[in-house]
């Protein structure tokens, strides 16, 4: 088994989302599943006493709308969490939100607990609003910009990801000078991807690669021409490997037990969050124990756990011996080559061509253009 020790933990703490995003991946978006606070502790329990955790753990609510819960719940499951914290894990907060639930209130409790904040925000109104909308199809453009409104006014700067679909590769220029207005200091782009219920990509095409090529390389022109302008988590994470020169590079979703995922009820899965609510015509479900039957250290030892680690393993070790570009994404993500290629085994998927292999291409040759050859000897 890969050393993996638990950095990771995301927690659901309702199935439920606000609103309806096209390309969104959760079956249950509309189901008001909320996690209790007994549930809260348990995890916490079995966080604590697990051998895997980490020195340090980010502790993420995702996977539905966290906001549609009440502050009074996360004051009150923070402080579960942290009582039972005996070991003197270092944890950051951290939640991922629509932004159109933000308050002031919300905005004071990110303040008191230090809560890491990321914006699902797409671009300017007329990229965000084709994908995320409300149940009624209207977009939510004006919405989530009102809570980035409130945070900024508030003094905090909230991370951005974008999913990068078919309307936004039209308009690079536009979506980075967008984030560069609003003050982003952090952009993160999630490249559409086929997982959970979201069995097809807008970016799915032929030519899709090389249209992704230029989209970044277009607004990495717009970085240097920006000096405010926001840090690009794929820039900055492909200049960190080929300045490490690192050739054993692994994602977290493919490292056993380096991410947790509980959901409300909780249930437990590691690997890719996304498997967390994947059902499978094979495989079934992928929830590995619940933290009222089953410690964390437990789990390594069931069956389940063993072949869903060996066919993950056996994925990763055919990317490592077939491909060039190994060494910028360690193996890919599990979720998205289930959800592609039906296994887990598989090498290559739409989705890596784009976000690997595309990305890498677009910013050494960017290097190289800005540059001189000697900065693509990481190639």
């Amino acid at each position: 088994m890969a050393n993996g020790r638990t950095e990771i933990v995301v927690i659901q703490a309702t199935s439920f989302c606000n609103v309806d995003c096209k390309y969104c991946y959760l079956p249950d978006r509309m189901l008001n599943n909320r996690i209790s606070l007994e549930t809260v502790a348990k995890i916490a329990d079995r966080l604590f006493e697990s051998s895997f955790i980490a020195d340090e753990v980010t502790i993420v609510w995702h996977a539905g709308e966290p906001l549609s819960l009440p502050i009074s719940f996360y004051e009150e499951a923070h402080k579960r969490i942290e009582r039972r914290n005996t070991r003197g894990v270092k944890i950051a907060w951290s939640i991922q939100t629509n932004a159109t639930l933000i308050t002031d209130d919300w905005c004071q409790f990110f303040k008191r607990h230090q809560v890491r904040v990321g914006i699902s925000l797409d671009g300017p109104k007329e990229v965000h609003d084709a994908y995320r909308v409300d149940r009624a199809g209207r977009g939510t453009f004006d919405r989530t910009m009102r809570g980035v409104r409130l945070m900024r006014e508030a003094g905090l700067r909230p991370a951005i990801i974008a999913v990068v679909t078919d309307a936004s590769l039209r308009h690079p220029e536009d979506i980075w000078r967008f984030f560069t207005e609003i003050g982003a200091p952090y952009v993160g782009l999630n490249v559409e991807s086929v997982e959970g219920v979201n069995v097809t990509s807008s970016v799915q095409y032929d030519g899709a690669e090389n249209d992704y090529k230029d989209f970044l390389k277009r607004i990495l022109s717009s970085m240097d021409k920006a000096p405010s302008s926001p840090l690009l988590r794929e820039y900055e994470n492909t200049l960190r490997h080929i300045m490490s020169q690192s050739s054993n590079t692994r994602p977290q979703d493919n490292v056993p037990m380096a991410i947790l995922n509980f959901d409300s009820r909780g249930n437990i899965s590691t690997f890719s969050p996304e498997l967390l609510t994947a059902r499978h015509h094979r495989y079934g479900q992928f929830i590995l124990g619940n933290v009222f039957e089953q410690s964390l250290d437990d789990l390594i030892h069931t069956d389940r756990f063993r072949w869903l680690n060996v066919e993950i393993e056996e994925g990763v070790k055919r990317c490592r011996e077939t491909c060039g570009y190994y060494s910028f994404c360690g193996g890919g993500w599990p979720a998205n080559k289930l959800a592609e290629t039906d296994t887990f085994e598989s090498t290559e998927t739409s989705s890596c061509r784009l976000r690997v292999k595309a990305r890498v291409d677009a910013i050494l040759e960017h290097l190289e253009e800005r540059f001189g050859s000697d900065a693509g000897v990481g190639r």
